[in-house]
């Protein structure tokens, strides 16, 4: 898994190889071609373009499963009361179950962050494998079509919901979000051609 979400350099790099194509900037707060940005995460982009550009980076990258973002977000058994005792929705958020502040994740709610912020400049978020802005700063696109319902009936190892549906989801919350919807667990969904300032990706190597 990607310790950072993909940043607009490194995205760049894809666009220059000729590979991906660039974002929008639709929005003022899309961050595609923006002076002194090149350390923020790329965002306005679908997830086509997410998903091509995971797939540049070289065989075995793409998206991450739903479940594989999760586990990078909350945590395994070992982070959660060990093998014997492992409790699913233990860690609320990366961090811990301390309730989101300012100090943890680039998020709304108080904070007055009216956009992304440089990647991994929340230091005291992190998660519990070394990942940053899991909760925050931008919404991250995953491979799985959205079902509201997937998780009662699915399989106990590497669910992965290939059924197609209306939308993909993401994960992780964003940067003018309230913290209930940071929360590790929070899911979003949105069209697969749809861009918005608030989601980005990042890619894992399978």
């Amino acid at each position: 898994m990607d310790v950072e979400e993909v940043t607009v350099k490194r995205y760049k790099a894809c666009v220059d190889a000729g590979k991906c194509t660039p974002p929008s900037v639709k929005y003022s707060t899309c961050t595609w071609n923006k002076a002194g940005q090149d350390n923020h995460p790329v965002n306005c982009v679908d997830w086509n373009q997410a998903r091509t550009y995971c797939w540049w980076l070289g065989k075995g990258y793409d998206l991450p499963t739903e479940a594989q973002w999760e586990k990078a977000a909350r945590g395994g058994c070992e982070h959660n009361g060990g093998q014997a005792g492992c409790k699913a929705g233990m860690r609320i958020y990366p961090w811990g179950d301390q309730t989101a502040w300012c100090g943890y994740a680039v998020k709304g709610d108080g904070c007055a962050n009216k956009g992304p912020a440089p990647v991994s400049s929340k230091p005291l978020g992190i998660g519990p494998y070394g990942t940053t802005d899991m909760s925050g700063n931008v919404r991250e696109w995953v491979l799985d079509w959205y079902s509201k319902d997937f998780y009662k009936s699915s399989p106990k190892n590497q669910p992965y919901n290939v059924k197609t549906s209306q939308t993909r989801v993401n994960r992780g919350g964003g940067f003018g979000q309230k913290a209930v919807e940071l929360r590790g667990s929070a899911r979003h969904q949105n069209w697969a051609q749809a861009f918005y300032d608030v989601i980005g990706f990042r890619c894992v190597l399978n």
